[in-house]
C-alpha cells in the first residue's frame, strides 16, 4: 500500500494498476501507459490489523510508468503538497478516459467505522428482496427452453443450487452437466416452488474404475444400491457402480483412486471425500479475507432472520426498521403469546471483555429478537442503578449477596434469560447483558419485557433464588413503564425454585417453593435454562472478544436455531411424554387410593380440607410440615459442645480433653460400630479376598480408635476398669471353648454412662421403611416376569435390613432411657417410647378403617393366594392385615382412635405426599393434552398468517413479477404441506390408547376412588 517515509513518497509498482483490484501477475491485468505526471486524489481508506488496531491511509494514485519497470519507484520530492479544493476540480478527462470514471469522495468517518450500519441503511432491504427473489425462478421466469447447448427442450424445470448460474435446464442436460460434479444438489420446479431432488433420482451414477463418460462392460452396484458419501459440505446418497471387469481393482481401492475414503474394506456402503482446502506448509498462502468473511456471514444470518419472519413481505416503505420488538424470534408453539411457565437464570460463562463500544458496533438486530432494545435497557439501568439490593435470608446465595463477583475486567459479566420452562425455548426480549453480576435490576427488566402482551392471569415463575427475588417484587415493578406493570389481581404469580437447586435452600424454602408440592405444575422441573446453557456455552470463547453488537447478533442466531430445533422435535417430544406419563398417572393414582383406603372418610376429609386451604393460601397450616422437632445425634453433640464451652474453670477436664468431648467421641464410635455391623451383613458366607482385606483394615482401624478412647475414658470414669476386667475374664472363659476366640470391634462395649441414642429418630426411620416395604409388596403384586420380581425381592431385602437396623437403634436408645430414668427418677418418656417387641414391627394395616370395596377396587379382580413357602412376604402381609395397628403408628400416648389418627403428623405427611405425587402426574397429562391442542392451533394460525402475506406487495409499483413468484414459492415450500401434517397429527393422537389392562384399571379407579370424577376432570 502507499506509504510515506521522511516526507518522500514511495509507490509500490505492483500497486499501480487499473483499479480492478487484481494483482499484476493475475489474468486480466491491464498494461499501463507511459506517463510522468501524478494526480493526487484525496481518497482515504481504513483497515484493521490482526490485533484490532485501526489504520487510515491516503491513496496517492500516480500515472504509471513503463510496464517494464517492475521495481519500486522513488519520487523524490521535498514535501508532497496536499491538493486544495481547486485542484480537485481540475480536468481529469484524460485520466478518466484511460482508467475509467473518476474516484468518489471518501465516505464520512462514521460510515467507515461502521460498515454494517452503512449496509443496513443503504442496502439491507435490497439484499432481502433479492434473497426472496431467488426462491422463485428469478430472471428465468419467462424462460421457454432449456439453457443447455443446442437444446431446445421446452419448459425446463431443473436448476443446481451449487452451480454459479441459477439458469434452468431439462432433465437430460442437468444430468450431462453433472457427470463430473455428482455431489451437487438439484432443485426441481413443481409449478409453485422449488423442491430438492437428488442426482441419483435423475439417473446420474458414479462409475468407478473408468474415466468419466466411459461405459463399464460389467458394472456392479453398491450393496443394496445404497451408498452414502460424506463431503466437506453435506452427506449425500448417490448412485455408485463398482467396476467388476476382470482387471478391476478391489472396491476399496477403486474408491481410493477416486479420492473417496471407504468406511470399511468389506462391501463398503459409505465413503468420505479426501480433500484439503489449503496447503498447510505455508508455501502457498491463501488470500486473507477473514474480516470480509465474518462481515458477510453476519449480514447473511441477519437477512435470514428477517426473511423467515416475513419482513420482506411487508408493504411499507421502511419494512425492516418498522419491525416490532421481538418479532424476529421464533415462538414456542405450545405457549406463543400466552406463556404460563417461565424460568429465569443467569450465565456467567458468556462474558464479554471490555473491547469496542456500542457506538462503533451497535449490532443489526436492535430489539427485534431475543435481546431487548439496548438503548432503553441501558437508560433503565442508569436511572435505577443505585437501588439497594437486600441480602439473602436463606442460605448464602452468591447471586444475591455478591452480585459484583463476576464483573472484574469485563464489559459484560454474563447474560440473563427468560425461558419457557416447559419446552426449553428462549422468550422474545427475554435476554440481556449483565454488567455487574446477577442484580435484581437486570433480571426484573428481562422478566417484565418478556411478558409484554401476555394476557394469562396465572404465571408460574422458576428462579434459583426465587425465595429472595420474590420479596418486594410488586414494589420493584413500580419503576417500569405502565404497559409493563400489572397488579396481583390481574396476574397471580407463583414463585418456585428449580428442583435441582431446591435442596441447597433452607427447610422452609423446600416446602414453600417446591414444584412437587404446588398445584397445576405437573412434572415441570424449572431447569430449562440450564439445558440451554450446555448448548450455548460453546460460544463463550469466541464471543468474549467480540464487540457488543457482533456478540448479540451471534447469540441471537444461535438462540433462534436452538428454538428451531426444539420446534422441529416438539411433536415427537410431546407424544413421548404423554406415553410415559399416562401409565405413571395410573400407578400413582392407585397408590393414592391404597393409602386413603387405610383411613376413615372423616380423616381424609379433614386432611383434604387442610391441604386445599394451604394450596389456596400459603399462610395457612402446611400439611407437609412437621411441628415436632426431635433431637438427633448431631443435636446431642452440639449441646455437649456448648456445655464444654461454658466450663470456664475447667473443672471437668482431664489432660487437654473435657468430659463432654469424651462423651461426644464415644457417641461417634458407637455410631461407627453400628455402621460396621451393618456392612458385615452384606457380606455373604464366603467373602472374597478384597472383601476380607477391607473388613480387616476397617476393623483394625476401629479397634485402635476404641482402645485409645478407652484409655481417656478411664481418666473420667475409673469404675469402667473394674467392669472391663470382669468382661475380659468372662470372655477368656468362653473363648477357651471356641475354635476362633476373640470379639469383633462392633461388639466391644464402650460402657458409656448411658447408651445415649435417638429413639424418636430411630422410630421415624422404622416407620418410613415399613411404609416403603408395603409399597414394594403392592408393586410386586402387579408386575410380571422373573427379572422384575427378582429386582423387587432384592429391594425388599434391603428394606428389611434397614428396618432391623432402625429397630436395634431404637432398642439401644430405649435401654439408655431406662437407665437414665432410674437415676434421674423421671418416667414421662415412657408414654412416648414403649418397649419394642418383634411383633410390634409391622406395616400399617389397610383394613383398620377401610372397607372391602375400597381396598379391592370395587371388588373386581381376583386376590392373589398367599404361599407361605415360596412367597413368605405375601403370607406376612396377609397376617399383618388382620392384626390391629401397632403402637408405633400412633401419636405419643394415644390409644389409636380416629382423633388420634387425624393429629398424627407422620401419617398426614405420608398421605399428603402420596396425594401430591398423584396429582402432579395427572396434571402433567392434562398439560400435555392442552399443549398438543395449542401446537396444532398455532401451526394452523401460522399457516394462515403466512398466506395472508403473499399478496401484500403485489400492487406496489416497481415490484417485479419474478419477486412476487419468489414470495409465493417461499410460502409453498415452507408451509404448503402443514395442513396435511396437521391432519396426520390429529389422526395419530386420536388413535392413541393405553393398554387394555391400563384402561380397565383407570376406569375402575375413576369410578371407585374417593372424589369420583377427579381423574376425568
Amino acid at each position: 500500500m502507499p506509504t510515506k517515509r521522511n516526507h518522500a513518497l514511495y509507490i509500490e509498482d505492483d500497486e499501480i494498476n487499473d483499479g480492478s483490484d487484481s494483482d499484476d501477475d493475475e489474468p486480466g491485468y491491464v498494461p499501463r501507459a507511459n506517463a510522468s505526471r501524478i494526480h493526487y486524489v484525496p481518497d482515504e481508506s481504513t483497515s484493521f490489523s490482526t490485533n484490532g488496531n485501526r489504520r487510515t491511509t491516503t491513496s496517492n494514485v500516480a500515472t504509471p510508468a513503463s510496464p517494464s519497470k517492475k521495481t519500486r519507484i522513488s519520487l523524490n520530492q521535498p514535501e508532497p503538497v496536499q491538493p486544495s479544493l481547486q485542484d480537485w476540480d481540475a480536468d481529469f478527462s484524460e485520466f478518466d478516459a484511460e482508467y475509467g470514471p473518476g474516484m468518489q469522495r471518501a465516505p464520512p468517518e462514521s460510515e467507515r467505522d461502521d460498515p454494517h450500519g452503512q449496509w443496513a441503511r443503504l442496502d439491507r432491504e435490497a439484499f432481502l428482496d433479492e434473497l426472496l427473489r431467488l426462491d422463485g425462478r428469478g430472471d428465468f421466469m419467462e424462460q421457454a427452453s432449456c439453457s443447455g447447448l443446442n437444446c431446445n427442450t421446452a419448459d425446463p424445470m431443473f436448476r443446481c443450487s451449487d452451480c454459479l448460474h441459477p439458469c434452468l435446464y431439462c432433465k437430460d442436460c442437468v444430468k450431462e452437466l453433472h457427470l463430473r460434479t455428482p455431489f451437487h444438489h438439484i432443485e426441481m420446479w413443481n409449478g409453485t416452488s422449488f423442491q430438492r431432488c437428488s442426482l441419483k433420482s435423475l439417473g446420474v451414477r458414479i462409475q468407478l474404475g473408468h474415466p468419466p463418460g466411459e461405459l463399464c462392460g460389467n458394472p456392479s452396484k453398491a450393496a443394496g444400491d445404497d451408498f452414502v458419501i460424506i463431503t466437506s459440505q453435506t452427506i449425500d446418497e448417490v448412485g455408485l457402480d463398482f467396476c467388476d471387469c476382470s482387471c478391476a481393482a478391489a472396491p476399496p481401492i477403486q474408491l481410493l483412486r477416486m479420492r473417496l475414503y471407504p468406511a470399511t474394506s468389506t462391501n463398503p456402503r459409505s465413503a468420505a471425500t479426501l480433500a484439503r482446502e489449503t496447503n498447510n506448509t505455508g508455501l502457498e498462502p491463501s488470500r486473507d479475507r477473514y474480516d470480509e468473511f465474518t462481515r458477510m456471514t453476519r449480514q447473511w444470518q441477519h437477512l435470514l432472520l428477517l426473511k423467515r419472519a416475513g419482513r420482506g413481505h411487508d408493504p411499507s416503505d421502511n419494512r425492516v426498521e418498522s419491525t416490532k420488538a421481538g418479532e424476529l424470534a421464533l415462538l414456542c408453539p405450545a405457549c406463543f403469546y400466552t406463556p404460563y411457565f417461565l424460568a429465569i437464570d443467569a450465565n456467567f460463562r458468556l462474558k464479554r471483555k471490555d473491547v469496542s463500544s456500542e457506538t462503533k458496533d451497535p449490532g443489526l438486530v436492535r430489539g427485534w429478537g431475543f435481546y431487548g432494545e439496548v438503548t432503553r435497557y441501558m437508560q433503565h439501568l442508569a436511572a435505577n442503578w443505585d437501588e439497594p439490593q437486600e441480602r439473602s435470608t436463606c442460605v448464602a446465595h452468591d447471586a444475591v449477596d455478591k452480585p459484583d463477583r463476576e464483573s472484574l475486567g469485563t464489559a459484560s459479566s454474563g447474560i440473563g434469560t427468560v425461558d419457557c420452562a416447559r419446552h426449553n425455548m428462549k422468550r422474545p426480549n427475554g435476554v440481556g447483558d449483565l454488567q455487574r453480576g446477577e442484580r435484581y435490576l437486570n433480571m426484573d427488566y428481562m422478566f417484565f419485557m418478556s411478558l409484554l402482551g401476555c394476557m394469562l392471569g396465572l404465571l408460574f415463575v422458576s428462579y434459583d433464588i426465587a425465595c429472595q427475588w420474590s420479596k418486594k417484587f410488586w414494589k420493584r415493578m413500580e419503576i417500569f413503564p405502565p404497559n409493563a406493570q400489572f397488579t396481583p389481581e390481574e396476574k397471580r404469580v407463583v414463585f418456585l425454585v428449580p428442583k435441582f437447586h431446591l435442596p441447597a435452600h433452607i427447610e422452609s424454602c423446600n416446602i414453600s417453593y417446591s414444584f412437587n408440592l404446588t398445584r397445576f405444575v405437573g412434572r415441570t422441573d424449572g431447569e430449562a435454562p440450564e439445558r440451554g446453557w450446555s448448548d450455548i456455552n460453546r460460544l463463550a470463547s469466541s464471543t468474549s472478544v467480540s464487540g457488543p453488537g457482533a456478540r448479540r447478533d451471534t447469540l441471537e442466531v444461535h438462540m433462534q436455531y436452538w428454538n428451531w430445533k426444539k420446534i422441529v422435535r416438539l411433536g415427537h417430544t410431546l407424544l413421548q411424554r404423554i406415553k410415559k406419563y399416562v401409565p405413571l398417572m395410573l400407578e400413582t393414582r392407585a397408590a393414592w387410593v391404597d393409602v386413603e383406603a387405610s383411613f376413615p372418610y372423616s380423616v381424609i376429609a379433614q386432611w383434604t380440607a387442610m391441604a386445599e386451604a394451604w394450596e389456596a393460601d400459603s399462610t395457612k397450616p402446611n400439611p407437609f410440615a412437621t411441628t415436632i422437632r426431635r433431637d438427633d445425634l448431631k443435636d446431642v453433640r452440639r449441646r455437649l459442645a456448648v456445655v464444654a464451652s461454658r466450663d470456664i474453670n475447667s473443672l471437668r477436664v482431664r489432660g487437654d480433653m473435657h468430659e463432654t468431648e469424651m462423651l461426644s467421641m464415644g457417641l461417634q464410635l458407637e455410631d461407627q460400630q453400628r455402621i460396621f455391623a451393618r456392612n458385615l451383613k452384606h457380606v455373604g458366607a464366603h467373602e472374597t479376598v478384597d472383601q476380607g482385606t477391607k473388613r480387616i483394615e476397617r476393623e483394625t482401624k476401629l479397634r485402635r480408635k476404641i482402645d485409645a478412647w478407652m484409655a481417656v475414658q478411664q481418666l473420667f470414669i475409673p469404675e469402667v476398669a473394674v467392669l472391663r476386667d470382669r468382661e475380659n475374664t468372662e470372655r477368656k472363659r468362653i473363648s477357651a471353648t471356641q475354635a476362633l476366640p476373640g470379639i469383633r470391634a462392633d461388639q466391644m462395649k464402650l460402657w458409656l454412662p448411658s447408651a445415649i441414642g435417638t429413639p424418636a429418630g430411630a422410630l421415624e426411620e422404622m416407620r418410613n421403611q415399613l411404609l416403603l416395604r408395603t409399597h414394594e409388596y403392592r408393586y410386586r403384586d402387579r408386575i410380571e416376569g422373573v427379572r422384575a420380581k427378582t429386582r423387587s425381592a432384592t429391594r425388599a431385602k434391603e428394606i428389611d435390613e434397614r428396618i432391623v437396623t432402625a429397630a436395634d437403634e431404637y432398642r439401644a436408645a430405649h435401654a439408655a432411657l431406662v437407665s437414665l430414668g432410674a437415676l434421674l427418677k423421671r418416667s414421662e418418656w415412657q408414654k412416648d417410647f414403649k418397649p419394642l417387641r418383634q411383633e410390634d414391627i409391622r406395616g400399617r394395616p389397610s383394613a383398620v378403617f377401610g372397607d372391602d370395596e375400597r381396598r379391592g377396587g370395587g371388588g373386581k379382580g381376583k386376590k392373589a393366594r398367599a404361599d407361605p413357602v415360596n412367597e413368605p412376604w405375601r403370607a406376612q402381609q396377609r397376617t399383618e392385615a388382620k392384626m390391629p395397628m401397632s403402637w408405633i403408628w400412633l401419636s405419643e400416648g394415644s390409644t389409636g382412635d380416629e382423633k388420634d389418627v387425624v393429629h398424627n403428623e407422620a401419617l398426614r405427611i405420608e398421605w399428603a405426599k402420596t396425594r401430591a405425587k398423584a396429582m402432579r402426574y395427572a396434571e402433567e397429562v392434562d398439560l400435555l393434552e392442552e399443549e398438543m391442542r395449542r401446537v396444532l392451533q398455532y401451526l394452523a394460525w401460522r399457516t394462515s398468517w403466512w398466506k395472508s402475506l403473499v399478496g401484500l406487495r403485489a400492487d406496489k409499483q416497481g415490484i417485479e413479477a419474478s419477486y412476487m413468484e419468489g414470495i409465493r414459492a417461499r410460502f409453498e415450500a415452507q408451509w404448503g404441506g402443514v395442513g396435511m401434517l396437521l391432519d396426520q397429527a390429529r389422526t395419530l393422537y386420536a388413535s392413541m390408547s393405553a393398554d387394555d389392562g391400563d384402561d380397565e384399571e383407570g376406569a375402575t379407579m375413576a369410578e371407585e376412588a374417593p372424589g369420583g370424577g377427579w381423574l376425568s376432570e
